[in-house]
Order: C-alpha cells, then structure tokens, then sequence
C-alpha cells in the first residue's frame, strides 16, 4: 500500500507486514508516524484477505526507540494531551484488532516502542537488544498504557521495578519476565516470528479459532489451514524471577503500601504526632487531635515522604 510517508505496509500469503521507516531517528515516532499507523492498522483490520500482521522497525538499530524527542520538547500542555490520546487510541486499536499481531523486535524498543510492542499477541526479540520504559528519567511516565500491559505479562513486581528505574533490559531478563515470547538471533528475528506463528497454527501454542466459541480451545493437528482466523489465548501471568537483592515488602505482600505511612490511629512504637506516647489503635485522629489541642498543640497533617 502507498502514500506513507514514515511506514511501509505489504502483504504478502496473507501476513500484512507493517515496517516503521525512520532509521535516522531510530524510528522515533512523531504525530505523522502515529496518524500512519493508525491508518495502516484500520486497514489491515477492514481487509479479508489479511489473517496476520507483523510489526517491526526499519534499519537494523531499533524497533521503536521511543517519541521523537525533538518534537516533544515543543508540545504544550494541550498538544501532548491530544499526542497522548492518539497514541492510546492506536495501541487499543492494535489489541482489539481481531487478528493475530507480532511484534519483530530486531533493535531498541524504548518507551513508546516497548507500549506498541506489549499491545501485539507475541513479541520476538533480538538477542542483542535491549528494551525498557525509560520515561521516569526525563520526568514523565508510560502514557500509552504500558504500565498496565507490562503488569499484566510480567506481574505488577517487575513492572515497577522496570518503571521505576527506568532501565534498560536484555533478552534474558526479558524472556525470563514473560515480556517476550522468543528470543533469536539478530538476523533472525523475522523468520522467528513466523516459526512462532507456525507452532500456533499446528496447536503447539494455546491459540482459539474463531467459531469454537468462548473459552474453548481447539488443537489443529489436522493439517492447518494458513488463512484460518485465530488469535491467543489469555496466557498465565509468570511468576517473579528471583532476585539477588531482598525483595521488598510490597513483592510479598501488594496491599502493603510503598511505605509504611503512620498516622495517629494506626499502631507504631510511637506515635509521630506526640513522640511521648505510644500511638492506640482504638482512637480516632479527631480524638487524638482534640487531646493535643487541649495539650496546647495543633495537630497538623502528616507528610507522606
């Protein structure tokens, strides 16, 4: 299909492959790349004769490396906001597609690349990639879903571990997480994604074909039919990896908070609102407060650090 400007779009044995074409940039996307996808996407999904698309990146550096920067230093508060929704939009629109979708990861997938990645059914990796969400080191974070869709494969630990941080990750730590499916070599990374999708359509994955209804999965020992419209099934979310350094108490148990966050009514060796005393589970903060008014002290609210 022509009249892109910044993607590629071809099909070929019903496979739509869909190539972001930026390579100078590292296939950074601004608002032209974002309208293209989404039109690229919106015809794939209209077109019979599609059953499968594949997601990669153009040159041989990285998949997506993240927003155009130079375009996002001069959003306003209005224009990020419409740069936000857009990209939501087109991510939604990719995992509600209907049609099986792999992302080839063969360079960088930083950011945005790494949100439009974890929206695709199965994401193969290069081996000599690394990928992350490194928002929080210029001071915003994932506004394309990532933070939801990373917890969903990798567990809500690793996932704030990872937006946190904000660092970058191998193949191994991302195979082991569950936020990739395959890890290949780096000149390998197209032909991975269709031996995976191979091994779907022979039953070797859990993949339902439409018409077995909901909650049914089908094996296609038989021999399969190429053109056969199948998606993935939900796949269990893996466990944590191990970690060298102890884990923290929110890993073992998620309704902890953060921090423990002490106020007057909850019990601590002291309370931090009067230090002499210790703090009684059975009183109310109006109550304590009203005690330390009449103390000749305000009570004042407590910072959460």
């Amino acid at each position: 299909m022509t009249g892109f400007q910044n993607i590629h779009l071809e099909t070929k044995n019903h496979i739509a492959y869909i190539t972001i074409d930026r390579p100078k940039v590292l296939n950074a996307l601004n608002m032209l790349t974002m309208d293209e996808l989404g039109q690229a996407f919106a015809s794939v999904k209209d077109d019979a004769e599609v059953r499968v698309v594949i997601l990669t990146g153009g040159g041989e550096k990285a998949f997506v490396a993240g927003a155009d920067i130079g375009e996002l230093s001069q959003h306003s508060p209005v224009s990020a906001k419409a740069y936000t929704h857009k990209g939501q939009a087109i991510i939604d629109s990719i995992e509600n597609l209907g049609k099986p979708t792999i992302a080839c990861l063969n360079g960088f997938a930083l950011g945005g690349g790494l949100e439009f990645a974890l929206s695709t059914s199965y994401r193969v990796m290069s081996s000599g990639t690394r990928i992350g969400l490194p928002e929080t080191k210029l001071g915003i974070f994932p506004g394309f879903g990532g933070t939801v869709r990373l917890s969903r494969l990798a567990g809500a630990d690793n996932a704030i571990e990872w937006i946190a941080s904000g660092e970058q990750y191998g193949a191994d730590v991302a195979l082991k997480t569950g936020v990739v499916d395959a890890v290949v070599a780096p000149d390998k990374v197209r032909e991975g994604a269709l031996n995976l999708l191979g091994q779907a359509m022979a039953g070797q994955r859990d993949w339902i074909i439409e018409g077995a209804g909901p909650g049914h999965a089908k094996s296609c020992a038989r021999p399969c039919d190429p053109t056969a419209h199948i998606w993935p099934r939900a796949k269990p979310r893996p466990a944590a990896i191990p970690r060298s350094r102890p884990r923290s108490a929110w890993a073992d148990n998620p309704a902890t908070p953060f921090r423990t966050r002490r106020v007057p009514n909850q019990s601590s060796p002291r309370c931090r609102v009067d230090r002499r005393r210790d703090c009684c589970p059975g009183r109310s903060r109006s109550t304590i407060a009203t005690d330390l008014t009449t103390a000749g002290r305000q009570h004042k609210p407590l910072r959460i650090r």
